[in-house]
């Protein structure tokens, strides 16, 4: 049976292209996932104001979230 002679050759692989996106394509994409950032931001503060009221309702002290509200300031 007979087999083809390699020459000591490596087989030339063509590469593939790689197109870049638009920019407004990418950056369209970037600033929504920084607005779903954002919000997930926006509902994590709101549960841990919502948890430290509950903690200083249990442990009797005023409310200390006055920090907190400095944060959603912050959006405006």
């Amino acid at each position: 049976m007979a087999t083809k002679p390699n020459n000591g050759k490596a087989h030339d692989f063509s590469k593939v292209a790689v197109i870049p996106r638009p920019v407004d394509d990418r950056l369209s994409r970037i600033e929504d996932l920084l607005l779903e950032m954002r919000h997930e931001q926006d509902v994590m503060l709101k549960r841990l104001a919502k948890t430290q009221a509950q903690l200083d309702a249990l442990v009797g002290k005023p409310p200390s979230v006055a920090h907190l509200t400095d944060l959603f300031k912050l959006r405006q």
